[in-house]
């Protein structure tokens, strides 16, 4: 017998489905309570795992681990006991610290912070290309550096882990090196084998609706049907159509799957490419259908009855069904190249299944035409398929016979109950505050971040505008990175599944120095936009089709790079125009741009204090991360931090005391308050998160690996480049291959 990758990899290609990039599992209908708490020796195994990947992938970055247990704040145990806040009820002059920090910044790579738009301009769909500029001021927004400087405090001062979205991840795959990836779809989607040898699909179909204020799903009425080669009735709700029936028998109702008026750009000659109008979508029919059985022609045997004739559904027909024909739903969903059947869907039960819609929205890798919910905006009635659990609930539902399914498990339960517990208070939580539905853990912040601005107003200039390479938002559902692996042997992968499954950690972007390739040499543009700025602006845009081959749909091929900045500037023009852009258009501030700014801090220790210079400091070599555009190597900068301490007796003893900034001198050492932050975290910290008798807080491995990310380094090794770059082959991706840590970058 043929083993089940083989017969899936068969029954794919009947099915006309390719396994997706960022897809994963589900294997169970009970859900289990996450939240765990692996043990110590569990953390070893992974922290200590073999280091030596056979097949690493590449990306523009990496992750520092989670840490083992929180680091509470100063009086955090204490008012924990209490049921009181961590804060500071009264102003403590003899302990505690006022003043500010005086920070300058010098960009070592381009620096983009996006400018904000009026509300016209909101309203109007558009953006700015513009740097950060309020009231035309190129500045740094003080939120941007408070953001920044509060993820680096959460990581260094082993703080809780808490920042995620509470959802769970989708995933739909056929063939996957990953063995349990493949293994877990296959039982959420397709019966064990039949008797006869055959396969026969597991989920179910209906109609989604939203009526009462809440989503219903109407289960699809059973047919009766014969089965082939005996006397027992099979109960069906959804049956094949053969797409060859449709362009026959309802071309009106079906859309033209191939076009073959396209060029093949080479020899002049017509070929048959995807017809792009050919999309999803349903519509009302009458139906016949076969007996159910699995002697159909396919490479694998597949358990469904087809259907044998089809008209379209006349307003005639709402009187009175003619005999022998049965109402139900035409379903295309979509071109794929080897699929040659779409679906049937019986008419609508009375009967309705409530449905929970939350996760289903937060799968930000569907496609909008795929979307039900916007289908819902249009039509009462939305067909459906769906898989359930022991019990008839539903557990996740879809446009296709084979749709995307959510994995058992949500991201925070991928996360150690340790570093998620509320009523512990961290101290990044006890240094920049806390807002939180229960008042009495309500904690003001005691820092504050003032926007930077140039060093020279006149000199910082934006630069032109540039169109950077397309970003794509984060991709989670790649497990094989964002998850703790044990090995690089995609059978034993960990997924969003796996009962062990552990989040890697906070993610961090390398410094990359790429001159001038973060831009993008080849730009697709609408046609029609273009073409109307083209008559605008008096200019014509010169097309270079990548392999001779022809513009794709609508859209031509620019070669960006290469072409006057009068014309360079009417293909940005038309990209702000384009409501479906995929690129965008930015002016960052150049390399070696200076900006300064100033962190006001308002009743810290010592030991806190202490913990905001670390954090800006870093260890000699490191630079931060800001901005927009880090993958492609934008936003490295250099702080340079000055303390100054207020002496709050003086200050309102004197009248005019502190009103200048020359009243106060800068503290010539910053050394004893750094010191008190890393014995305190030092002292609480598991001891298997160092080495034996460590005394540098940046000697814990968790630090080491940030130290190696945040170094910038000059030059930077030999093909430093490759090494960080994303992987751009999808091929690479469905080889699953395994982030490495970043001290094997």
């Amino acid at each position: 017998m043929e083993d089940w990758k083989e017969k899936l990899k068969k029954l794919a290609e009947e099915q006309g489905i390719e396994v997706e990039e960022s897809s994963e599992p589900s294997t169970s209908d009970s859900k289990k309570e996450f939240g765990r708490k692996p043990d110590k020796e569990t953390r070893k195994l992974k922290s200590s795992r073999d280091s030596q990947l056979k097949q690493p992938a590449t990306a523009p970055y990496n992750f520092v681990p989670l840490n083992k247990e929180v680091v509470q704040a100063e009086g955090a145990a204490e008012a924990e006991k209490k049921k009181s806040c961590a804060g500071f009820a009264i102003y403590d002059t003899e302990h505690c610290k006022t003043g500010y920090i005086d920070c300058e910044i010098e960009a070592l790579t381009p620096l983009y912070i996006r400018d904000s738009l009026t509300s016209d301009e909101y309203k109007a769909g558009g953006f700015s290309s513009a740097f950060f500029s309020p009231a035309d001021k190129i500045r740094l927004p003080g939120s941007s550096l408070r953001g920044m400087v509060r993820n680096l405090m959460e990581i260094v001062s082993f703080g809780k882990f808490i920042h995620t979205n509470n959802v769970k991840l989708y995933y739909r795959a056929f063939t996957d090196v990953a063995k349990n990836l493949e293994e877990a779809y296959r039982k959420n989607m397709v019966e064990e084998m039949r008797s006869d040898g055959a396969y026969a699909m597991k989920v179910k179909a209906g109609y989604l609706t939203y009526s009462q204020g809440e989503y219903k799903i109407y289960p699809a009425v059973e047919l009766e049907v014969e089965e082939k080669n005996s006397k027992n009735i099979s109960l069906l709700q959804y049956f094949k159509v053969e797409e060859e029936d449709l362009q026959k028998k309802v071309s009106e109702l079906y859309p033209e799957k191939v076009s073959k008026d396209d060029d093949d750009g080479k020899t002049g000659k017509r070929k048959k490419v995807q017809n792009r109008k050919f999309k999803y979508g349903f519509q009302p029919i009458l139906f016949q259908h076969s007996k159910v059985g699995s002697d159909w022609p396919h490479s694998v045997p597949l358990w469904y009855s087809k259907v044998t004739n089809i008209q379209k559904f006349d307003k005639e027909h709402e009187k009175a069904i003619p005999a022998d024909w049965h109402e139900g739903t035409l379903v295309y969903t979509g071109f794929a190249p080897r699929k040659h059947m779409q679906w049937v869907i019986a008419k609508r039960s009375d009967n309705f299944i409530p449905v929970s819609i939350e996760d289903y929205q937060h799968d930000v890798n569907r496609h909008e035409q795929y979307d039900l919910l916007e289908k819902l905006k249009k039509y009462q009635y939305v067909p459906c398929f769906y898989a359930t659990d022991a019990n008839g609930q539903i557990l996740s539902f879809g446009h296709t016979g084979m749709f995307r399914v959510n994995y058992r498990h949500s991201i925070p339960d991928c996360i150690s109950t340790d570093l998620k517990q509320p009523e512990k208070i961290d101290l990044a939580e006890n240094i920049f505050g806390i807002v939180n539905e229960k008042k009495e853990q309500n904690i003001a912040g005691r820092v504050f971040f003032e926007d930077a601005i140039p060093f020279d107003e006149n000199k910082t200039q934006m630069l032109d505008e540039s169109v950077p390479e397309i970003l794509a938002s984060p991709k989670p559902t790649t497990f094989q990175h964002y998850l703790e692996q044990d090995s690089d042997d995609p059978a034993s992968l960990h997924t969003y599944d796996s009962d062990d499954a552990l989040i890697r950690g906070y993610k961090i972007y390398w410094h990359r120095d790429r001159g001038d390739n973060w831009k993008a040499n080849q730009v697709i543009v609408d046609k029609k936009i273009l073409d109307a700025v083209e008559e605008q602006k008096g200019v014509k845009v010169p097309e270079k089709h990548e392999d001779n081959r022809p513009p794709f749909g609508k859209r031509k091929i620019i070669n960006f790079l290469k072409i006057p900045k009068d014309i360079r500037s009417a293909i940005c023009e038309a990209i702000k125009q384009d409501e479906k852009r995929q690129y965008t258009v930015i002016r960052p501030v150049p390399t070696k741009a200076k900006f300064k700014s100033r962190i006001r801090f308002e009743n810290l220790t010592e030991m806190e204090l202490g913990a905001l210079l670390f954090v800006l400091l870093l260890r000699p070599g490191c630079c931060h991360k800001l901005g927009m555009g880090k993958p492609l190597g934008l936003g490295s900068v250099k702080i340079a931090p000055k303390l100054y301490l207020s002496n709050r007796k003086n200050r309102y003893q004197t009248l005019l005391a502190e009103w200048r900034d020359d009243d106060l001198q800068p503290e010539d050492s910053l050394t004893k308050f750094i010191n008190k932050f890393c014995d305190h975290v030092l002292q609480r910290i598991d001891k298997s998160e160092m080495p034996e008798n460590c005394a540098d807080l940046w000697q814990t491995y968790r630090l080491q690996k940030l130290e190696k990310m945040l170094t910038w380094q000059n030059p930077f090794p030999p093909n430093w480049e490759k090494r960080t770059a994303y992987m751009m082959d999808p091929r690479e991706f469905k080889k699953r291959k395994v982030l490495p840590k970043p001290e094997d970058v």
